[in-house]
């Protein structure tokens, strides 16, 4: 598995974020109504003025009237994520890990604490020999990575994910559709209720989907299918935030070096995909729990020699877990723990006739 380089990650981006902004910007063409909608929307307030209101009750068309909703959100969405520029790029092997945790309950109180505010998700490279991946290309769509920002007041208004009044996180997806042979770009957008005081990955994803409003525009037309395309991509941003929010999680921030022509013209506009900060999220300890479970693996599956007979119980991999734990006065601060899986009677493969292991000596102070 060939992960991406910091540079071929940020290509990933630009890219995505560059279809996303001729999106809008095509909206706000077809409805000049988009623009100030979209930032009222993404206001620390919500509220759309009365004379923009005036306007949008001269549209009797409730087509039309859906078409700038739609636009009106997607664009407020990319406005919220232009305030911070950041990306969280999640190693495709500890993300494998992460959607084994267990489904304790975790607070949901570490999830109005991300750490970047309103950041893009960017999801592992799609595997073209995967045959749900090959369908949902042509139906659902193939997600390049996801928005992430806050709802307050049950869902009904937009707001940052450093908002205290969050109790809605919401997911906008982007990516490609092939149709009739053509890629066309496309968004989605659901949300994953945060009310109550603990919940977990499982529950969290099933509620989002529960809660998912059926649009004539998803390709999609069978439930099922759709239902499965959500479970796998809600899960891997849901798991990706809550790894983020973890105390002590394994990130690195990586922020782009300006070209000497870009340094020459300093007053430039911002362009569309440009990224202040690209947040590494796993790069380090997921190879290493890859390598780990390879040995164990290798060493497990070796035959024994020399009618040597391994012992029980054997070695076995114990499952990664989230873990709460509670600081500050009277224990009111929850805190979030990943526990990375490990391996339970691992000595059990270094006996006779258990293969090779790698021994790693370290001084002890």
């Amino acid at each position: 598995m060939n992960r991406r380089t910091d540079k071929e990650a940020l290509a990933s981006v630009r890219e995505v974020m560059g279809s996303v902004a001729r999106h809008v910007q095509g909206g706000q063409q077809r409805y000049p109504l988009v623009r100030p909608l979209a930032e009222a929307m993404a206001g620390s307030d919500s509220k759309i003025p009365q004379h923009i209101s005036r306007q949008l009750d001269d549209y009797d068309d409730q087509s039309t009237l859906s078409q700038i909703r739609a636009y009106t959100a997607d664009t407020a969405v990319y406005r919220l994520w232009e305030r911070s520029k950041v990306v969280y790029a999640m190693d495709d092997r500890l993300l494998g890990d992460l959607s084994e945790s267990s489904a304790d309950k975790v607070p949901t109180a570490v999830l109005r604490g991300v750490p970047h505010a309103n950041p893009f998700v960017l999801l592992p490279s799609p595997d073209f020999d995967d045959e749900e991946t090959q369908y949902y290309r042509t139906h659902v769509g193939l997600p390049e990575g996801a928005f992430v920002y806050g709802k307050r007041d049950g869902g009904k208004y937009m707001c940052s994910t450093a908002d205290e009044r969050l109790d809605v996180l919401g997911i906008m997806f982007a990516g490609q559709i092939i149709e009739r042979g053509v890629g066309c770009f496309q968004v989605l957008r659901c949300s994953v209720p945060l009310d109550g005081d603990t919940t977990s990955v499982d529950a969290a994803v099933t509620r989002t989907i529960k809660n998912f409003r059926w649009s004539a525009d998803t390709g999609e037309r069978d439930p099922a299918r759709l239902e499965a395309w959500l479970r796998r991509y809600v899960t891997q941003v849901f798991n990706t935030v809550l790894y983020v929010c973890t105390d002590q999680p394994d990130i690195e921030t990586y922020r782009p070096a300006a070209t000497t022509k870009q340094k020459a013209r300093k007053q430039r506009r911002p362009r569309a995909g440009d990224v202040d900060s690209l947040v590494k999220v796993g790069w380090r300890l997921g190879p290493e729990l890859f390598a780990e479970r390879q040995r164990h693996e290798q060493a497990d599956q070796a035959p024994a020699g020399d009618g040597a007979t391994r012992r029980s119980p054997r070695a076995h991999r114990r499952r990664p877990t989230w873990q709460t734990y509670h600081t500050g006065p009277g224990g009111s601060v929850p805190k979030l723990l990943w526990r990375k899986p490990h391996w339970v009677n691992a000595h059990r493969l270094d006996e006779p006739g258990s293969g090779p292991a790698d021994v790693v000596v370290r001084p002890v102070r």
